[in-house]
């Protein structure tokens, strides 16, 4: 994702990096849903096992196995300095956004410091952008 115009030229070393999803696995705390209700641990665990009833759902169980679906894409997993990483854990967003804006300089996370919310919406949209960013890098295989 580096340009012509970055600065550095070399990324860092990889061992002093971490895999962070920006969405925690356990968000219940300090990431509400995004009509600002909050989830408790209990709450989304008595959720989890409806994920795979055809029953029709309410629309804040919908919410949050929606939300549980998202934390393990590819759009919400990213790098951080491993102390960093550690650090957050489970903070909400405007604590890791001003920590990756004060201590990552990683292409990879700028449009994280610079969006107003982080969300499923947020989640697919930065997962579509790195998707075109592979594709770029990787290409399709030739068929013969």
């Amino acid at each position: 994702m580096r340009s012509e115009e970055s600065e550095e030229p070399v990324p860092l070393a990889m061992d002093a990096l971490d895999i962070d999803h920006k969405l925690p696995q356990s968000w219940y705390m300090y990431w509400p849903l995004t009509d600002g209700s909050s989830v408790s641990y209990h709450e989304a665990r008595a959720a989890a096992p409806l994920q795979f009833s055809v029953m029709p759902k309410d629309d804040r169980t919908t919410a949050i196995l929606a939300r549980e679906r998202h934390v393990p894409r590819m759009g919400n997993l990213t790098l951080a300095q491993y102390g960093v990483n550690r650090a957050l854990q489970n903070h909400g967003f405007v604590e890791k956004q001003k920590a990756f804006f004060d201590h990552s300089h990683l292409q990879l996370n700028r449009a994280f410091t610079k969006g107003t919310a982080w969300d499923e919406a947020a989640i697919q949209g930065r997962g579509e952008m790195l998707f075109e960013f592979a594709r770029a890098i990787w290409g399709s295989p030739v068929v013969a």
